[in-house]
C-alpha cells in the first residue's frame, strides 16, 4: 500500500487523537480506574469488568507512550513514495500526484 494512501486513511484520527492526547488519557486514566475499583468491590462474578479495566489500561499505556514520543525528531527521515524502493515505477505512474 503506498504511503500516502495510509496516511490519508489515518490521518483525520491520529490528528484528532494527537490534539486532544491530554483529554484521551485522562478519560482512559478515568475508565480504568472506575472498571478497576467496581470490579474490587464485585469480586470474581463481575468478570467482564476485569477485562474492561484491562482494556482500558493498555489503551492507557498506548496513550502515554505516544505521548512521550512528542517532538522526537526521527534519526531518519521518513520515506515518501517516491523515495520508497518497495512502490514500483507502475505504481507511481498510476496514483495521482498532488
Amino acid at each position: 500500500m503506498p504511503m500516502r494512501a495510509y496516511r490519508a486513511t489515518v490521518g483525520y484520527v491520529g490528528v484528532h487523537v494527537g490534539q486532544n492526547i491530554w483529554k484521551w488519557t485522562g478519560i482512559f486514566a478515568a475508565a480504568t480506574v472506575i472498571t478497576g475499583f467496581v470490579y474490587g468491590q464485585l469480586g470474581r462474578g463481575a468478570g467482564i469488568l476485569g477485562d474492561l479495566a484491562a482494556l482500558f489500561g493498555c489503551i492507557l499505556g498506548i496513550l502515554v507512550m505516544v505521548r512521550s514520543q512528542v517532538g522526537f525528531v526521527p534519526a531518519h527521515p521518513l520515506l515518501t513514495d517516491e523515495d520508497d524502493p518497495s512502490v514500483t515505477a507502475s505504481a507511481r505512474a498510476v496514483s495521482p500526484q498532488p
